[in-house]
């Protein structure tokens, strides 16, 4: 409204009045901002400034009934920055989205006196974006001035990251996808083929039980058979058939954690069990973290090497490496024909 008055060269009858006697153009001025107010509310607001004679009156009872006085301010204002301060981009926002809620906030607190810098905006919302944007908010943060960076520019440098991410995500699933069908194909051909192995085993058992009992009633009815075969030793095969599960030695690439992470301590070559917290996971469930430390692995060349900055949790049944722990820390991965390749150099 009051960018209404002062194109209309208003502003100062509503703001300050009318000061001593009126003349026709200051009354008509008058007139007409009283006009544009009343345009301007609905029906139940309107009565609020019916009884008002003057467009500064009316201007004041709706600054005192909608922004209150002062003290009213300044107590709506410090609400609103710890509201604020505790704004958070959801996990399934979009970075417009976020933009717009967070400006629409920022609005607010402007219409009630708050002064907020576009450079105090950035910061607010690069601290407060989700886990995903954690590697591109560093890269902002060190390779860009904020100060003459535009609050437009931000966002489109963090939607275009958005959107590889999506891109990425896609293809990693449907990947992901066809490898566990072929996961499960191979794992039902293991299974099969063991219990044939079992039921090989146990008709060989049962007919070397058959011969012995055969055996021993020649003994007992032919004694000159006995003789005439001479001494012998006999000699008993046992054949056992164990699987083996070393899924627990196993790791699985996850594009969700941020962290690589183990639930067996006793694969800890080094652990801090001071380091506690909490793993949170996509379904917002929350698991106890008790520990972080270092895991030693063979290579297939028979060298050794070093997982560093492990995650400990117990509750967990696969241990997980990050994807995004792994290309920060310099590695090349490929999925090419449902086969995922990973390089250090």
């Amino acid at each position: 409204m009051q960018l209404l008055f002062e194109y209309q060269e208003l502003w100062t009858v509503v703001s300050e009045g009318i000061v001593g006697p009126a003349n026709a153009a200051t009354a008509r001025k008058d007139l007409k901002a009283r006009f544009f107010i009343n345009q301007s509310l609905d029906p139940v607001i309107f009565e609020k400034i019916a009884h008002t004679t003057s467009a500064k009156r009316a201007w004041d009872v709706l600054m005192n009934t909608y922004k209150g006085v002062e003290k009213v301010k300044k107590v709506r204002l410090q609400t609103m920055r710890r509201q604020l301060e505790l704004l958070q981009m959801k996990k399934t926002e979009k970075v417009a989205d976020y933009f717009s809620r967070t400006l629409a906030f920022v609005n607010q607190m402007k219409s009630n006196g708050e002064t907020i810098s576009d450079v105090q905006i950035m910061e607010k919302i690069l601290r407060t974006l989700t886990e995903k944007f954690e590697y591109k908010v560093t890269a902002i943060e060190e390779s860009k001035d904020l100060e003459e960076m535009t609050l437009d520019e931000l966002m489109g440098s963090l939607q275009a990251h958005e959107q590889r991410l999506d891109e990425k995500s896609v293809t990693e699933v449907e990947e992901a996808l066809q490898i566990q069908l072929s996961l499960k194909k191979d794992k039902d051909e293991t299974r099969k083929n063991s219990e044939a192995s079992q039921k090989g085993q146990n008709s060989q058992n049962w007919r070397g039980s058959a011969s012995r009992s055969s055996q021993g009633k020649g003994e007992g009815g032919n004694n000159t058979n006995q003789k005439k075969d001479g001494d012998y030793s006999e000699t008993l095969l046992l054949v056992c058939n164990v699987v083996v599960d070393d899924a627990k030695y196993k790791w699985f690439l996850d594009t969700s954690c941020s962290n690589y992470m183990c639930g067996k301590k006793e694969m800890f070559s080094e652990l801090d069990e001071t380091f506690t917290s909490e793993v949170k996971f996509g379904n917002n469930s929350k698991v106890p973290m008790m520990g972080k430390g270092k895991i030693s692995i063979s290579l297939k060349d028979g060298s050794k090497n070093t997982i560093l900055e492990v995650l400990f949790v117990p509750s967990l049944e696969q241990n997980l490496l990050s994807v995004g722990q792994l290309s920060e820390k310099g590695y090349d991965m490929r999925i090419y024909r449902r086969v995922c390749t990973i390089n250090d150099e």
